[in-house]
């Protein structure tokens, strides 16, 4: 399956009755209809509703609506962000920059289908086009502390940079491949 990111001109990817699309409209918030979240997503459901525009009209990130069937059944939000990365590990500096997945979420009601797969690894794409033109180490997460959350991103390659399971969340680092 190769999956590249919404281009500017359409904002839009299609697989099979999957597609993304850049959020574009103050009424795509008010549309977002999902079950009563369980009470650890809830406050992604909140952000959308209530925050994601003003997000969006203030440029503090970018926010992708995961689509089935015309039907709002998720989204995630990416920026740029500098962190600092464990030197000897990643990098010969401290400080590096990243992608930052800000908030990631799918309605309960499709999750095991391979729709949140299918966003990460448009962010991933993304990620590495940026790399391509003025340079970005990985994507970066602040993942909520659940096991099967923090499993998710494990199995599609993150690793744990911090490791506190009392804490709300934890940040897990997807490190791009090393140039040839």
């Amino acid at each position: 399956m190769s999956i590249s990111h919404p281009s500017s001109r359409n904002n839009v990817i299609n697989n099979s009755n999957i597609t993304i699309t850049s959020l574009s409209t103050k009424a795509q918030c008010k549309a977002f209809i999902s079950e009563e979240p369980e009470e650890e997503f809830r406050h992604l459901c909140d952000w959308f509703t209530k925050t994601a525009w003003i997000a969006k009209t203030e440029r503090q990130n970018k926010t992708y609506l995961l689509n089935k069937n015309n039907v709002i059944i998720g989204y995630f939000t990416i920026s740029i962000a500098k962190i600092q990365l464990p030197k000897i590990k990643y990098s010969t500096r401290y400080d590096t920059y990243v992608i930052l997945l800000g908030k990631m979420y799918v309605s309960s009601k499709v999750r095991n289908e391979g729709i949140g797969t299918i966003g990460l690894q448009v962010v991933i794409d993304i990620a590495s086009q940026i790399h391509e033109l003025i340079g970005c180490r990985g994507v970066v997460v602040d993942a909520n502390s659940n096991v099967k959350t923090v499993n998710f991103y494990k199995k599609h390659g993150f690793e744990l940079l911090n490791n506190n399971p009392k804490e709300k969340t934890q940040r897990l680092f997807f490190k791009l491949p090393d140039e040839i």
